[in-house]
């Protein structure tokens, strides 16, 4: 990659992509958050962190993986217009990512589970459903249950990107719908 990924569309969109791809590498803790945001049931605007988990720039996808009964897979049968946030504190840059997303259940996908952790396999599996009002903060259980794996894949429409550098700061929009050649936009 190019030194200095702010000199043109070009670049700069290929600075968004290799940020966007480095999220899902496998690593521990919590990196690889990025903030989903969906509408809600009601209408509303709904936000959680999420992990990106695969990457495909050839398609210009982005896939988040989840229970199958969580909310978020309600608000996207409902109104399947999403939102994905990611912010890079060390190089100061903000990428949006705006599209359609489907849910594509992946029960049956033995790569999938067969690549994940014990610990992974839990998050799908909790009872009761995420999201349900419980007596206790402790009054659930966790079972790793594959037909509770869903993946939620957002089809990419734009990338609007924003890097902070005063004074010196820009932002550009790219649009599948314009083979995403980008446009500079004002801060």
């Amino acid at each position: 990659m190019a030194e200095n990924w702010t000199v043109s569309l070009e670049r700069l969109l290929e600075r968004c992509w290799c940020e966007i791809a480095d999220l899902q590498t496998p690593r521990g803790g919590y990196s690889g958050l990025v903030t989903l945001a969906t509408i809600g049931v009601g209408g509303g605007p709904e936000m959680r962190q999420v992990v990106l988990r695969r990457v495909d720039q050839a398609v210009g996808t982005v896939e988040i993986h989840t229970d199958a009964r969580t909310p978020k897979l309600a608000q996207i049968a409902a109104d399947n217009r999403a939102s994905a946030l990611i912010w890079n504190e060390g190089d100061r840059l903000q990428i949006r990512l705006s599209g359609e997303a489907e849910i594509v259940h992946k029960a049956d996908a033995g790569d999938l589970w067969n690549a994940m952790t014990p610990e992974q396999r839990g998050n799908y599996g909790t009872d009761p459903a995420p999201g349900t009002a419980i007596d206790a903060a402790g009054s659930y259980t966790r079972a790793a249950r594959r037909d509770r794996l869903a993946v939620l894949r957002i089809m990419i429409a734009r990338i609007d990107v924003v890097h902070l550098d005063r004074p010196n700061d820009l932002r550009a929009c790219y649009l599948r719908g314009d083979d995403w050649r980008g446009q500079w936009l004002a801060p």
